[in-house]
């Protein structure tokens, strides 16, 4: 389970769009695509992709986890460090809209067939034979050898839920940087620091 790295296949997407002049960083999330269930805040309006990249939004991480009624923004948009997986489901929803794709599609034919990764699986899902895809998973262990159960999504959570090997995630990374994708300079800019996480960190 790639867990919280899966958010990295959404990234290499977003900066491919962006280096082709399909997609702006700066531009508020909603005039791509309205969301409903941050409608309630104003704020949130305010929102950018480049907040989403960088966990500013000021979106909760996960609805469940406070108000189960309500996905709330905690802080301003751009002010602080809030780490957000809905803002990244938010951001797959965007990309979805742009291009009319799902999300299996878009990071299938922009990230995952450019790049030669083949085992990794963004849902689980049975044959007509009734056979589990993918079936060679790995399981967890606590300290006493128990294994904890399998996360099995039945749909794609562009934020947590890829299942991977180490030597397909090896290749997305190194796709990332080897300039055989990405320019130096859409590196540089992805990189490049956006707000001050202590107040004695320069970066």
């Amino acid at each position: 389970e790639a867990a919280s790295l899966t958010k990295i296949f959404l990234v290499f997407a977003v900066q491919e769009l962006v280096q082709q002049g399909r997609f702006d960083l700066s531009k508020p999330m909603y005039q791509y695509l309205e969301y409903p269930r941050l409608e309630h805040d104003p704020r949130y309006k305010l929102i950018t992709p480049t907040m989403i990249l960088s966990h500013t939004s000021g979106i909760e991480n996960w609805q469940r986890e406070n108000n189960p009624d309500t996905l709330e923004i905690v802080s301003n948009p751009g002010s602080k460090f809030v780490y957000s997986g809905e803002g990244f489901q938010y951001l797959a929803l965007v990309i979805e809209k742009l291009l009319h794709e799902p999300y299996e599609a878009y990071i299938d034919s922009l990230v995952l067939r450019p790049v030669g990764i083949g085992d990794t699986w963004f849902k689980y899902s049975r044959t007509q034979t009734g056979r589990e895809v993918p079936a060679d998973y790995a399981l967890g262990y606590d300290e006493f050898g128990t294994a904890f159960e399998k996360t099995k999504d039945a749909v794609p959570v562009p934020a947590s839920g890829a299942q991977t090997t180490a030597g397909e995630y090896a290749k997305l990374i190194i796709g990332l940087f080897n300039g055989n994708y990405l320019t130096s300079a859409t590196v540089s800019n992805m990189l490049k620091p956006v707000i001050r996480l202590m107040e004695d960190n320069d970066k």
